[in-house]
């Protein structure tokens, strides 16, 4: 059984990609374009150093406290920081609170000038190349033995929304899972 903070095995990265070929309307047999990822975020990615004290750290603890904890364990003491949106200062992704599943509730926070852009939910966070404009995020959250839910997450009037929201089940991920591997980009 996995626990909040656990190292999310290989299987569900590659469970993801496939996800989202799927939902793009590709066939499974076609070889994922992993360039797309720019990073593959999760818990393990995170580190209490990488959030700056201050502001940033406020607004996240600010955060958990106005959202509620829906979870098992409360975080919003670490971070990965990276580019969304092109600009000087980076913007982190804090796990705010996760569930009994491994799943973690984000806020996406920019930096300059200190804002919160959004939450996504997942146990994994999909930041795809940015073409222009802001990264899409796709999260993809476990509900356990083989289902889950993949979610899209757009840039929109300042903020990160939900643009789609999938059901997932595990019908072809063996099949998928022996023909391709790949590796987080995360890793420290």
């Amino acid at each position: 059984m996995m626990i909040c903070g656990d190292k999310w095995p290989r299987q569900i990265l590659v469970f993801l990609v496939f996800i989202l070929m799927s939902t793009r309307g590709t066939g499974a047999a076609a070889k994922p374009d992993v360039t797309q990822f720019v990073a593959v975020i999760d818990f393990d990615c995170t580190a209490p150093s990488s959030l700056p004290q201050g502001e940033l750290a406020h607004l996240a603890r600010q955060t958990t406290q106005k959202l509620g904890s829906r979870g098992v364990a409360v975080w919003a003491d670490r971070a990965w920081a990276l580019d969304l949106g092109g600009e000087p200062e980076p913007e982190y992704l804090v796990p705010l609170d996760c569930g009994a599943t491994g799943n973690f509730r984000w806020a996406v926070l920019a930096s300059g000038p200190v804002r919160l852009l959004g939450t996504v939910d997942g146990a994994l966070i999909y930041v795809h190349a940015r073409n222009s404009g802001w990264s899409e995020l796709t999260g993809y959250a476990s509900m356990g033995a083989g289902d889950g839910v993949g979610t899209s997450y757009v840039y929109r009037n300042g903020g990160y929304v939900a643009k789609s929201e999938h059901e997932v089940r595990d019908a072809a991920f063996e099949k998928f899972a022996q023909s391709y591997g790949l590796q987080s980009h995360c890793e420290k």
